[in-house]
């Protein structure tokens, strides 16, 4: 390398050989400039003490850094914005396949479900069109018992007219004759749960009437 000279026209500035690889010429007069042979500058941005290539630097990480925490905003208000529904089935004790839609299924809670089996061990023989054995009994009888899904059947009785029917059977209540009474062998919680089940499976839905019917209603 050969040795540095200075270059008396630019006062204070001394020059190495830039025709030399990795040789520099370093202008005192614009302090921190360094200059290589390549023709890039490295001096200091007028007035800010930085490097040129510092300051694009830096603004281009503050650009980027900007586009991520933008990105990142957007995601978060779509996510939400985003409806999350709720799956009844999540916190349902029990569940029962629609009759009449075998791909839907009805989420049951802890009475409903007491009904249920309550409904499969006496009440699917008559009330069903069929039963975990087989063929149900339902087609035998006439007139033929309303299905417990009936909606359009059973949605106009009110729970307590329903209570009496099952407790004293179809004959006190103005019923057909073919509903026994099961009074003796169901208790009032086993009567009540099989109801909650009768209005957890109704098609159309059954909905509450806004004041409970009498207790001895002629229907």
């Amino acid at each position: 390398m050969k040795p540095a000279t200075r270059d008396t026209a630019t006062p204070g500035c001394a020059t190495r050989d830039t025709a030399t690889p990795g040789c520099a010429t370093r202008d005192t007069a614009t302090p921190g400039c360094v200059s290589r042979g390549t023709g890039r500058s490295a001096c200091p941005a007028p007035g800010t003490g930085r490097s040129a290539c510092a300051t694009t630097t830096t603004l281009g990480c503050a650009l980027l850094i900007a586009l991520i925490l933008m990105a990142g905003s957007s995601t978060s208000c779509r996510q939400g914005h985003a409806e999350v529904k709720p799956d009844p089935l999540a916190r349902a004790y029990d569940s029962e396949p629609d009759w009449n839609d075998s791909t839907h299924v009805l989420p049951l809670n802890y009475r409903q479900a007491q009904g249920k089996r309550v409904f499969y061990q006496y009440c699917v023989w008559c009330h069903a069109d069929s039963t975990p054995a087989g063929p149900s009994n339902r087609s035998n009888l006439n007139p033929n018992p309303p299905l417990a899904s009936d909606g359009s059947t059973l949605n106009a009785l009110s729970d307590d007219f329903m209570r009496n029917v099952i407790t004293m059977g179809g004959a006190a209540a103005g019923k057909s004759a073919s509903m026994p009474p099961w009074g003796k062998t169901l208790n009032q919680d086993d009567i009540d749960a099989v109801i909650a089940f009768y209005r957890a499976i109704a098609q159309p839905p059954y909905q509450a009437p806004a004041r409970p019917g009498p207790q001895y209603s002629v229907r």
